[in-house]
This record gives C-alpha cells, sequence and structure tokens, in this order.
C-alpha cells in the first residue's frame, strides 16, 4: 500500500495554552492510501506518510513544543485523518509566578525622557529671536529640551534583522500614521537592537525598540528667509529701500518674493528627512 497524497487539514490545527498544564497544539492532515493492501498496515502507513511527524519531533512554528503522540483515524478504506498531538511546557510558572517559555514573558515597557540642547530662532508664539535692530543672535540660543521615550523589550524567536534595517536602519523611520496617541511624523524609531538568550534548550533573542516623540514633529521646517526672491520666475537679489542688496535675511511669501518691510517670518513646509512607514509592523 502507498500514500497517493497528504494535505494538512487547516481547519482543525489548534494552539490551546493553559497556565498551569501549559500549551498543547494539535496538527492534523488527510492522507490518501491508494488502498492495495490490507486495512492492518493501513493505519501505519498512514501514521508515516512523509510529511507526518514523528514523535519526538518539535512542532513547525513552536520550537518548545514536541511531538508526544500520532493518532491515525480512518474515514474510508483509503482515506485517513492523522493527528499529532504536542506539548510544551511553556504554559507552566516558576517558583516566581513567571511562564517557563521566555517566548511567553510579557514585554517590559519603560517611559522617560531625554534631555537634548537644542538651538531656537523663535520664542513660544512664533516671534523671530532678534535683537532691538531685528537681528537674529549669531550664535542661536540654545535651551534644554525634553522629548519622551518609550523604552518596548520583549524576547523573540530570532532578532527581526529586515524590521530593524527598515525602521531603526539609516535615518531612522517616523510613523505614518497614528501611534500611541501621537499624530502622524512625531514618533521616530530610535533604535532596534538585540541579545541572543538561552534558556534550557530555549535560544531567543531580547529584543529592544527605542521610540523617541517630538511634538513638532521629525520633518523639519525652517525659517522662510533668503537674500533673494523669486520674480517673473527669475532670482533676483532682494533691495533694501536704498536699491542696494540687503545684507540681513528678509522673510519670503510663499510664492517665494519678499515681504514688505516688517513682514512676519513664516516657516517652510516641512522636508522629507526620514522615511514614513506605518508603526503597526512594530507590534508595540
Amino acid at each position: 500500500m502507498s500514500v497517493v497524497n497528504v494535505k494538512p487539514e487547516w481547519s482543525t490545527a489548534a494552539a490551546p495554552i493553559d497556565i498551569s498544564s501549559g500549551s498543547s497544539p494539535t496538527l492534523s492532515w488527510t492522507v490518501l492510501l491508494d488502498g492495495r493492501d490490507g486495512v492492518e498496515r493501513a493505519a501505519i502507513v498512514a501514521r508515516q506518510a512523509p510529511g507526518i511527524p514523528r514523535v519526538g519531533q518539535r512542532h513547525p512554528a513552536d520550537p518548545t513544543a514536541v511531538c508526544r503522540s500520532v493518532d491515525p483515524k480512518a474515514i474510508s478504506p483509503t482515506l485517513w485523518r492523522v493527528t499529532a498531538s504536542y506539548y510544551s511546557p511553556s504554559g507552566g510558572v516558576n517558583e516566581q509566578g513567571e511562564p517557563v517559555n521566555p517566548l511567553d514573558m510579557p514585554p517590559e515597557v519603560h517611559w522617560g525622557f531625554e534631555q537634548i540642547m537644542q538651538q531656537v530662532d523663535t520664542d513660544l508664539d512664533g516671534n523671530p529671536i532678534v535683537n532691538a535692530a531685528g537681528d537674529p543672535f549669531d550664535p542661536l540660543h540654545e535651551i534644554s529640551y525634553a522629548r519622551p521615550v518609550l523604552s518596548v523589550t520583549r524576547n523573540e524567536q530570532t532578532f527581526p534583522i529586515a524590521l530593524a534595517r527598515a525602521y531603526a536602519g539609516g535615518r531612522g523611520a517616523v510613523n505614518s500614521d497614528g501611534f500611541r496617541g501621537w499624530p502622524p511624523k512625531t514618533a521616530k524609531c530610535r533604535n532596534i537592537s538585540g541579545d541572543d538568550q538561552r534558556a534550557g534548550d530555549i535560544a531567543y533573542c531580547r529584543v529592544t525598540y527605542e521610540i523617541a516623540f517630538d511634538a513638532d514633529g521629525w520633518q523639519p521646517k525652517f525659517l522662510d528667509v533668503g537674500f533673494r526672491e523669486k520674480k517673473n520666475g527669475e532670482m533676483q537679489e532682494i533691495l533694501d529701500e536704498n536699491g542696494q542688496p540687503v545684507s540681513q535675511p528678509v522673510a519670503l511669501n510663499a510664492d517665494g518674493t519678499a515681504t514688505a518691510a516688517g513682514g512676519k517670518v513664516r516657516r517652510t513646509e516641512p522636508f522629507k528627512l526620514h522615511p514614513e512607514l506605518s508603526f503597526s509592523a512594530l507590534g508595540l
């Protein structure tokens, strides 16, 4: 008797977990035989069909779960359902009440603030910081600025290198949509780091995600000032009331022309300096 085909039964797959008795996943397959041999061999052939796990093998998605039994049951003389039952102590707890399997440990979440020095060119009302003559101070004034920082550490099977490269590599990504109550472009993935660990025969990685927040956004806007303006599609020097090129930068309108004397200084549109990605992929 030989095997015609083996098909996984996705509808019967299960992975229940209980804090006292552990995890007990099950997987099932239908095995079609050609029926040329007697029924006394059919169960054994179905149980040993290609792709059916052997007792002692690990679960394909849970490296801590081990196959404890393989049970073939006849649906017809040639069609069998084979169910593999696994067991993992991942739901059990130690004397401290913590899960035995490190992959079942809850993430550690920490909030804090980092202090940075930042140059400022406007006050809280958006007014330029200038001296009595209207010139900006040189050098610009620096203030201590506090930014919230979120740190999440959790155990994962392996270090998420592709995710880390996309979100923390290069210039670092900012959130394209809302994240933990913060609007788009205000959260930046500052770092994703990991340390390989081992608990008994279980290898895993302890991964830390660091997210910094800035209410002003991470795509910068600059004071829109300059010594030249755009007129009739051409760049021209800005002249003072005496017809001479100005010696100090002048505020510009959105169309690139110079404002009238004493015009309010505005900021440019944000410059996209960081990739914008959905932070939902981080699972934080």
